[in-house]
């Protein structure tokens, strides 16, 4: 395994697609242990300290003038897609004594083995502590989504000179938190998750899931990949530039099961249905529902039809797409 540090004063260059640095199976890591930068009024950072409970996003800051931030990073691939991911903290970094961090761990409780944060705080000493299952979104506002661990050094090394001795900051995605907060959501409540555009030079977008209906029961069957599931739902797109999918934003009824079922509800294998059926949204949208649940899922264009659309029901390319979904059974269970 290789392992570089970085340093306030390295130069590093992005790989760009096909490098061979992109088809490495056993990632090359990294410490972090460089800058800060400036922040532009328009930066929509979750603030310091305090981690959101309806996404899955959290931000840590580094002082440079303090030492190392102490996170290992490295590359992961998701089919053409990198992603560079925290493979773990030393017991120095300074995101332990974070608020924002603290909250993560206890909130991730699922995962990890400690019952306490102290109890983490020795197992990363006794290095015992496993991966922490972040992401890196962004440092101080610029997307890290499309790049690798090379290009993330390359983003906090050009961010040095624009410094003042202000902390840079860094965002966190966590690869299980979306999931985790759709078990637990509320009636009313909104999750939502930054996705990545399918090409550079498009704006990032949100998928936000919402529980307009509470399920029948709290211990109602829960759906997950693989489950024959029932559903009833309407399928609307918005006009083209619109991404609000609030009622009055114009949006246009163009599916719905009772269009393609007489019985008004549709059955079909959860995460497994024909490439096309729905879009890659719905299976997300649905999984980890409980029967009786009622939600609205506001999909942005890389998770609905693309640029290409839908032509088969007039959906134009490149717009965002709303989904009313009620589960009715899951594996013929109706409770």
């Amino acid at each position: 395994m290789l392992y570089l540090v970085v340093t306030a004063l390295a130069a590093f260059s992005t790989v760009g697609p096909g490098s061979v640095a992109l088809q490495i199976q056993l990632p090359r890591r990294a410490f972090l242990t460089s800058t800060a930068a400036a922040i532009s009024a328009t930066t929509t950072l979750l603030p310091v300290d305090a981690v959101d409970l309806n996404t899955d996003e959290f931000t840590i800051t580094y002082d440079p003038t303090v030492g190392p931030l102490g996170l290992e990073i490295k590359d992961v691939t998701f089919s053409t897609a990198i992603r560079v991911q925290v493979a773990s903290i030393l017991p120095s970094s300074q995101v332990l004594g974070q608020q924002s961090w603290k909250d993560y761990i206890s909130k991730s409780q699922t995962y990890l083995r400690t019952s306490s944060y102290d109890e983490y705080l020795q197992d990363v000493a006794d290095k015992l502590a496993p991966p922490p299952g972040l992401i890196i979104s962004s440092v101080n506002g610029k997307s890290t989504e499309r790049t690798n661990a090379q290009g993330v050094r390359q983003i906090l090394s050009e961010e040095i000179p624009k410094m003042d001795g202000q902390p840079i900051l860094i965002t966190l995605k966590s690869s299980s938190g979306f999931n985790e907060a759709l078990v637990t959501l509320k009636e009313s409540e909104t999750v939502t998750t930054n996705i990545s555009p399918s090409s550079p030079s498009s704006p990032a977008q949100d998928l936000k899931i919402t529980q307009l209906k509470k399920p029948l029961t709290p211990t109602a069957t829960i759906a997950g990949v693989g489950d024959l599931v029932e559903v009833a739902y309407k399928g609307y797109y918005l006009p083209p530039g619109i991404t609000d999918a609030s009622k009055g934003s114009g949006r246009v009824p163009f599916d719905s099961s009772s269009a393609r079922n007489d019985d008004s509800t549709i059955q079909f294998v959860l995460g497994k249905q024909p490439f096309g059926q729905f879009p890659p949204a719905f299976n997300v949208g649905i999984e980890n529902m409980r029967v009786g649940e009622v939600r609205g899922i506001e999909v942005p264009p890389v998770l609905g039809y693309g640029e290409e659309g839908f032509k088969k029901f007039g959906v134009p390319g490149s717009v965002f797409l709303y989904f009313e979904i009620e589960l009715k059974a899951v594996n013929a269970l109706y409770k």
